[in-house]
């Protein structure tokens, strides 16, 4: 009788800690714009045609990163991105997935991004842990202009920090 009740303390206990973490979590929602740009020449990436697709990987590219918070603040930062995955030959349809890094508040924040495009429309979501502990969750798009070297992306997204 004694080890149940001990089981039911402990279990009581536990519960306790996990709703006092759950609940100084905080969520911030911002949205985000940032230039992107290539960091080499795309096509010394290209690592095998088949058909009409083009296969890339680890195209580079770099970039400025800058966010609003929903209570108005303003952070700016630097991004890279390693690229891999598949594209039209017209450039018009692909397959994207890679890492991102952002240098943003004084710390690096990395993960992992996939994205898909559609008729010069790309579309794609990232997830960024911080070492504070914090991570990011970011849904991006932009038209795909295939003549340019450079593209605004624009993003909305929700900061999850566990400290509160």
């Amino acid at each position: 009788m004694r080890r149940v009740a001990a089981i039911v303390v402990v279990g009581a206990l536990v519960l306790a800690f996990a709703t006092i973490v759950a609940a100084r979590a905080t969520h911030t929602k911002y949205t985000s714009e940032g230039l992107t740009y290539f960091m080499g020449d795309p096509f010394d990436y290209i690592t095998r045609a088949a058909g009409k697709w083009l296969f890339l990987e680890d195209l580079p590219l770099g970039g400025v990163y800058a966010r609003t918070l929903e209570d108005g603040t303003l952070e700016q930062g630097f991004k890279e991105i390693l690229v891999s995955g598949k594209v039209s030959d017209d450039f018009a349809d692909g397959s994207f997935h890679g890492t991102t890094s952002i240098e943003i508040g004084g710390m690096t924040c990395a993960g992992r991004f996939q994205a898909k495009r559609v008729d010069y429309f790309e579309q794609g979501s990232m997830v960024l842990q911080c070492p504070d502990g914090s991570k990011f969750h970011e849904m991006f798009q932009f038209p795909a202009d295939p003549t340019a070297s450079e593209w605004i992306v624009y993003g909305m997204g929700t900061i999850l920090d566990p400290h509160g």
